[in-house]
């Protein structure tokens, strides 16, 4: 039996340190279709000997180890004695297991195996939209943006001959805008985040994730407004605080930028990307002890954080220790070569 519902993995904000970095971390291969064919059983019932029978139970089955199942299915596939229709299944409930144990590259060519086999075969498209969600979520983590973006794009594409629910239409289109945005391209991200609104209206995330692309881009008044309509649409969600915290901060509103990152910290304390902009919005204030205190703390999680490194080097420099200005300043730009650049943007040079 297939379920009739599924949901595509959310893409986590994987952005730069201006955009939100705050969100749900979602499981890999949400609900699964399993896949079962009685095909395959009918084939073993009618021809095989009862160790080819368990084999064939084995790839069928949903309760089966997920080695053992792998290597069932994986029988079945080398015999090649099966039509294409229970070898699809084969693939199918194989791809299932690999994509269980996190073996995405492999779980990705099963799903596509099936389909090529049995281009009409529902389950293993959903199934491959799935893993191709979760495969790109964790490209975009690692930084491979461009790979991630392959794989929401082939979501897409998969949608003209299986259409998606609307729901994770936007999701897929919200992943993808995720993607492009990390890699600084912000008009095709906020193409991808209005498309998903589009399609789902009451979309916060997408809200959210459209505000930190427009005040990337200087569109402060638009980053605003689409983020209080994600604070309205979800008043706990966190990014949506972080997103119109940044652009209060770039307009120099720095009242309503600090009240929006403790309201931040409140629903996701000590979270990095917070830290680091509050210490952003106090080091262009000239509060240097503030900015220390906020950057060092950001940094006790995330020791590698370029814009931390730098905004303390930048504290340190204003405050006379020229020394640890200098180290701070060094490892940031190793870390990331236009740090400076985007400091400069702030006026803190």
């Amino acid at each position: 039996m297939e379920p009739n519902n599924y949901k595509i993995p959310i893409m986590p904000p994987v952005l730069k340190p201006t955009l939100c970095r705050l969100g749900p971390r979602f499981s890999s291969f949400v609900l699964l279709a399993v896949g079962l064919s009685s095909l395959l059983l009918v084939f073993a019932v009618s021809s095989a000997t009862a160790q080819s029978l368990q084999i064939f139970q084995n790839c069928a089955k949903p309760d089966v180890a997920l080695n053992d199942k792998i290597a069932a299915c994986t029988a079945i596939i080398r015999a090649g004695q099966v039509d294409n229709g229970s070898m699809a299944v084969a693939l199918n409930n194989r791809g299932i297991a690999f994509g269980k144990k996190g073996e995405r590259d492999r779980a990705v060519a099963d799903f596509r195996g099936a389909m090529k086999l049995n281009p009409g075969y529902k389950s293993a498209s959903r199934n491959l939209t799935v893993a191709l969600a979760d495969r790109g979520i964790s490209f975009g983590s690692g930084g491979n943006f461009s790979a991630a973006i392959a794989d929401f794009r082939e979501i897409l594409r998969l949608d003209r001959a299986y259409p998606l629910a609307a729901s994770n239409l936007a999701i897929a289109y919200n992943n993808r805008g995720i993607a492009s945005a990390t890699s600084g391209n912000y008009v095709k991200a906020i193409a991808d985040f209005s498309e998903a609104i589009r399609l789902n209206p009451k979309y916060a995330p997408a809200y959210s994730n459209r505000a930190t692309a427009y005040a990337n881009k200087g569109e402060h008044d638009r980053a605003v407004s689409d983020a209080t309509t994600a604070i309205r649409l979800d008043p706990a969600l966190a990014s949506a605080y972080l997103a119109r915290g940044t652009a209060h901060g770039k307009k120099r509103d720095f009242v309503r930028a600090m009240a929006d990152l403790d309201e931040t910290l409140r629903r996701a304390p000590n979270d990095t990307a917070t830290l680091d902009r509050r210490g952003l919005i106090y080091l262009m204030q000239q509060q240097f002890d503030s900015a220390l205190a906020e950057f060092e703390a950001a940094l006790k999680t995330n020791p590698k954080l370029a814009s931390s490194l730098y905004g303390r080097g930048m504290a340190k420099l204003k405050q006379g220790d020229v020394a640890g200005a200098e180290a701070d300043i060094a490892a940031a730009k190793k870390l990331q070569a236009n740090v400076a650049d985007e400091f400069a943007r702030y006026g803190i040079k």
